[in-house]
């Protein structure tokens, strides 16, 4: 800690010496004053760069405490808590460098610009996490080459689990991919799985994007599904179309599939499951709906036993889940409890009902991470492959 806050006082005072040039360069350079005179490494500036030009813009008073604050990741933490403290000598200056950063972040997701933020940032508190040093992923401050470009792939790439994909765009909501070791109560196994959706939260190729699914538990009752797809959007209603084998190719059909959410965007449940404000909440909660529906024609079967009675059919379904987290103590980490009820009316064609029941309790280092460790209970019919499933698992998950 103390190299580093070193390293940052160093940078503080180096910033005094180039503000003068910056200052006169701001007139001619549409660059926010911010970022004028900060190095550019690798097409972009980074966010330490950033964060100390702030923080020497600010106050004099507030100096000291913000580069303990820097030291220690918390820097943003600090400044909630002192702008929303009246008897805070730190109050004024707090409010001042928070609107700086609100200022610097006022750019609409995606777009091009000397800031660029991901579609999926948290928005609401994306200020606290860029000060805390926790947000790399979601902001990028491109320079050189690159600035032309309002994003690349990797601003959009989403990681999560098959059956979410692009449903939950806010990242705190987005469930985890998952490698699990699992006790298969219906066939008596202590067996693995992989759970993996790899795709994109913003349209890649024009009004679409494509996408890759992998499922694959092991055993006498195995679930083997590898699915390419393009998908899309059109207001509340996401599209896809797709192609699904396995991972020796010896299974093949198609899949077309809508949903519907109609209460997009409005967290129905945040206020019956939150307990506070937007700042580093002690606990809080969501809940969504969807409306869905598919048609399948299956070309070939392979090893898939579930689609021998099922040739082609149509369905007609919804899904429901909810969330509740709540902080561990006094530290970053967070308890998150998880249930979601899906299932599939057949409409037409062979018969194709299914439906899922799962309830998950994980443990994130933050409330933001992209990893977690939990115990996961799921039963009824896998809504694809329609291998009965009544199992406890032991997950590590990972999310983007």
């Amino acid at each position: 800690m103390i190299r580093r806050a070193g390293i940052l006082t160093v940078a503080l005072l180096a910033f005094a010496a180039i503000a003068h040039a910056a200052n006169a360069q701001a007139a001619r350079d549409p660059k926010p004053p911010i970022l004028q005179g900060l190095p550019c490494s690798q097409d972009r500036i980074a966010h330490e760069d950033v964060i100390a030009a702030l923080v020497f813009g600010a106050d004099v008073s507030l100096r000291g405490r913000a580069l303990a604050a820097i030291a220690s990741d918390t820097l943003g933490d600090r400044v909630a808590e002192w702008r929303n403290d009246p008897d805070s000598p730190l109050l004024e200056p707090a409010r001042t460098l928070d609107v700086a950063v609100d200022n610097l972040l006022n750019n609409e997701a995606g777009t091009p610009g000397y800031v660029v933020i991901s579609p999926d940032a948290p928005v609401g508190d994306l200020g606290r996490l860029f000060l805390n040093r926790q947000a790399e992923q979601w902001i990028r401050f491109p320079c050189g080459p690159r600035l032309a470009a309002a994003s690349d792939w990797r601003d959009t790439l989403i990681v999560t689990s098959v059956g979410d994909s692009g449903k939950a765009k806010k990242f705190e909501t987005r469930p985890f991919a998952t490698l699990s070791w699992l006790d298969n109560r219906e066939s008596g196994e202590e067996t693995t799985e992989v759970d993996i959706y790899v795709g994109f939260s913003a349209p890649l190729w024009g009004p679409v994007s494509p996408s890759v699914a992998y499922q694959r538990r092991s055993g006498t009752k195995p679930v083997n599904d590898l699915t390419f797809a393009l998908e899309g959007e059109v207001g509340f209603l996401s599209w896809s179309a797709g192609y699904e084998t396995d991972d020796d190719f010896n299974s093949a059909l198609y899949r077309a599939q809508f949903e519907f959410e109609p209460f997009a965007g409005s967290d129905i449940c945040a206020s019956a499951l939150s307990r506070d404000g937007e700042y580093n909440p002690v606990s809080g909660g969501n809940c969504s709906l969807w409306f869905t529906g598919d048609y399948v024609d299956v070309d070939e079967i392979g090893d898939k036993a579930g689609l021998v009675d099922r040739r082609e059919f149509s369905r007609l379904g919804a899904r429901l889940s909810a969330s509740w987290w709540i902080r561990a103590g006094d530290s970053e980490a967070y308890w998150m409890l998880s249930g979601s009820y899906a299932f599939f009316e057949t409409v037409g064609g062979d018969e194709a009902d299914a439906a899922m029941a799962r309830v998950s309790l994980n443990f994130l280092p933050s409330k933001y991470s992209p990893y977690s460790v939990g115990l996961t209970y799921e039963n009824g019919n896998d809504l694809t492959s329609f291998t009965p499933v009544d199992q406890i698992k032991v997950t590590l998950g990972f999310r983007r």
